[in-house]
């Protein structure tokens, strides 16, 4: 079941409304309608025939509201406005069931005595009473619930006198109904208010998501600028200085990428949009490369970076992608707040999952700290961002990934002693005995001619100028022929009078966007039996639906900008492969030579 800020407001308050009014107490409730009929079969106020179709009517009718709420718990999740409204109308009707059985009976009485007139107005009463205090889902709902307990209380009113009296008690009676009924207005109107409270604190909560995405989109077209032209530079002869000065640019550029997907990686959570990727995937393979990743950093802090597995080697099934996300953001930050000592990342797989822990020697936290460790933009105190930088997201972001596939991060930590983060993931052991998660490539650019014989010929639909640059820069070799156009108008009518063997296309153009390009492309492939030109979607807009948007659309992959080079060529050796038939190994793997500088900076 969704939870939290995730589901609708009108899901929430259905749920609450259920669990306040009937989720608990059945048995006390049961009970309790068994004991008013035998005090009044004892009173002889009613039959032992009624007595006994009252307890079962009731019993019933509690047994019914509970077997619908279990079948309609399943669907809530995916329930939509109009299903909610449905369900609710349901609810309202079963409620009107039990208030009927609840004081129903009430009507057959025929009291001998002031003593069963009396008990006959408790029930009538106190059945319009909870209806009035609880049955408050909506205003209305008290002319669907009330009319038999009220009508069982007047009865009872009218049966304590005669004459003018008897009109007076009525008068009374009357008079008990309208306070009821404003109570239960009352009662409706603060729960409306409650509602709409936290209606507005989620649209505000969605207001801000929004504006991080777009703010990370408008950010990531001149980032893909800095960063596109920095590895194209990087490829090209320079002197020690310049190479200095390149690799800072590198850095900092990294450094904002990584906040910006950061506060996208928030965004979507806080959204309800991030999803889980699943495939087989070598845990121990995943966990070497993180460290790797980590390790030039780590010598040049003089730190030891070690690695230890416990368990017998095997593939688990899970989101490998967001599994080295937890890494290295622990990873980074051990890292990050160690001086001098060592860091210590131990693998253990087992039945039941996997147990990643990260143990380092660094500066380490007190117990106070650590009660905002996980909030979002927290820092153990004011001085850590100043002397060591962050935006205070990874470890938020970490927890929120580890909970999604149903584990957790836990951690303790010393002042001056280091600090110790434990992930418990309850991954499922992979169905197969070979992993499918990407191993790495080797390729270089260079080696595409020798390949295909003959270059590529790559049409990009890019309308920022500097972008359009950027790729040229990283696709200018020998294996590419690079044709550029400003529109997605311009990529089709290019695509219908040229053989392209790849399109890589722009999402948000000018005259026509690349998704409507994508379709047109498609569309006329399809009516002229033409072969089909895999097309790759160049986009800052890197939010998982997103991505299943335009695969949707007929793309055939997704590269975020800023755009890194190994992951264009990857994609491309993917869909590639996919349009050949033969194994990305053979295509190809496009990469760039192992001289070029790697992006991950383990310091942030």
């Amino acid at each position: 079941m969704q939870t939290g800020a995730h589901r609708s407001y009108s899901q929430q308050a259905f749920e609450k409304y259920y669990a306040r009014t009937y989720s608990g107490h059945v048995v006390m409730r049961i009970g309790s309608i068994a004991v008013v009929a035998v005090l009044l079969l004892f009173l002889k106020v009613i039959g032992a025939g009624i007595a006994l179709g009252w307890i079962a009517a009731f019993a019933l009718s509690e047994i019914f509201a509970m077997a619908w709420w279990r079948t309609v718990v399943p669907r809530l999740p995916e329930a939509g406005p109009e299903q909610i409204l449905a369900f609710r109308n349901q609810l309202i009707a079963i409620t009107s069931l039990l208030s009927a059985t609840g004081a129903g009976p009430v009507l057959l009485a025929q009291p001998t005595s002031s003593a069963g007139v009396a008990a006959m107005m408790i029930v009538s009463a106190g059945v319009l009473m909870t209806i009035a205090a609880q049955h408050t889902l909506t205003r209305g709902m008290f002319f669907w619930t009330a009319p038999v307990p009220a009508a069982a209380l007047l009865y009872s009113i009218s049966r304590l006198q005669s004459g003018f009296e008897a009109w007076v008690l009525v008068a009374l009676g009357l008079c008990f109904l309208v306070n009821a009924r404003g109570l239960q207005v009352a009662n409706a109107d603060s729960y409306a208010e409650v509602i709409s409270g936290q209606h507005s604190a989620e649209q505000a909560n969605q207001a801000k998501s929004a504006f991080l995405a777009t703010v990370s989109h408008e950010i990531r077209t001149p980032l893909n600028g800095v960063l596109g032209m920095a590895q194209a530079m990087a490829r090209e002869p320079m002197s020690v200085d310049q190479a200095d000065r390149l690799k800072v640019l590198q850095q900092s550029g990294a450094t904002l990428l990584i906040l910006l997907n950061d506060l996208l990686d928030m965004a979507k959570i806080e959204a309800g949009k991030i999803q889980l990727e699943p495939l087989d995937f070598d845990p121990e393979t995943l966990a070497r490369d993180a460290c790797r990743a980590f390790a030039g950093i780590a010598e040049e802090k003089g730190l030891g970076l070690h690695f230890e597995k416990q368990g017998q080697a095997a593939l688990y099934h899970g989101d490998p992608t967001r599994v080295r996300q937890i890494l290295y953001n622990l990873i980074g930050n051990a890292v990050k707040f160690t001086d001098r000592g060592q860091v210590m990342i131990r693998l253990a797989c087992g039945a039941e999952g996997l147990e990643l822990v990260v143990e380092d020697t660094g500066i380490g936290f007190s117990e106070q700290a650590r009660t905002s460790l996980f909030e979002k933009f927290g820092q153990a105190d004011a001085t850590t961002t100043r002397r060591f930088g962050g935006s205070g997201l990874g470890l938020p972001i970490s927890r929120e990934l580890a909970n999604l596939m149903g584990g957790d991060i836990a951690v303790e930590s010393r002042i001056g002693k280091g600090s110790t983060f434990r992930v418990i993931l309850p991954l499922p052991p992979a169905t197969n005995s070979v992993g499918v998660m990407e191993p790495p490539i080797t390729s270089t650019t260079e080696e595409l001619a020798a390949i295909a014989n003959e270059p590529l010929s790559i049409l990009v639909a890019e309308d920022n100028p500097t972008n359009q640059l950027v790729l040229r820069s990283l696709l200018g070799c020998a294996a590419f022929t690079v044709e550029v156009v400003e529109d997605g108008r311009l990529a089709v009518e290019a695509w219908r009078k040229g053989a392209f063997d790849l399109i890589l296309m722009d999402i948000n153009m000018p005259i026509m966007d690349g998704v409507s390009a994508a379709r047109a492309i498609r569309a006329q492939e399809q009516a002229d039996g033409r072969a089909r030109t895999p097309i790759i979607a160049l986009t800052a807009n890197a939010m998982d639906h997103q991505k299943h948007d335009y695969l949707t659309a007929g793309l055939d992959a997704h590269v975020s900008k800023p755009i890194e080079v190994t992951a264009l060529f990857s994609a491309i050796t993917d869909v590639l492969a996919a349009v050949t038939g033969d194994p990305p190994e053979t295509v190809g793997a496009f990469l760039v030579s192992s001289s070029e500088p790697d992006l991950v900076d383990a310091s942030l």
